[in-house]
């Protein structure tokens, strides 16, 4: 008998008018068109939560202009300082020993001749 009666008085408090109409503080809660209103101003101002990430705490300013950047892309893509995926920059040290006439040349010569090492002989010589 004690639950129906502890039922009925909860189902009494609940269903008084007025009772969810305010919070736990006793304040009224916002209007539709007062938390529309906040929705679009956090999302303009980059406050806005979007999943698990966090809110941008001030927009981004650049110091150069949009002509200095494109122009930095173009002087490190020529200078080969501009880095692609994760491959370095070029190195400054290294220097051909042969010219691109004289690897092919060689590349023909060692064909003829059979001493070219042709797929998995390179890595696991025949034993003789």
């Amino acid at each position: 008998m004690n639950h129906i009666t502890l039922a009925a008085a909860l189902l009494t408090v609940l269903a008084a008018p007025g009772a969810s109409a305010q919070g736990a503080d006793g304040a009224k809660p916002k209007s539709r068109e007062e938390v529309r209103t906040e929705a679009i101003r956090s999302h303009k101002d980059g406050t806005m939560r979007h999943s698990e990430a966090e809110p941008k705490s001030e927009p981004f300013r650049s110091e150069k202009s949009r002509k200095e950047v494109s122009a930095a892309g173009v002087r490190s893509h020529k200078d080969g300082t501009m880095l692609h995926s994760e491959a370095e920059p070029k190195s400054e040290a290294f220097k051909p020993g042969k010219s691109r006439k004289d690897v092919k040349a060689e590349t023909i010569r060692s064909h003829k001749d059979g001493t070219m090492l042709h797929g998995g002989e390179a890595a696991a010589p025949e034993a003789k």
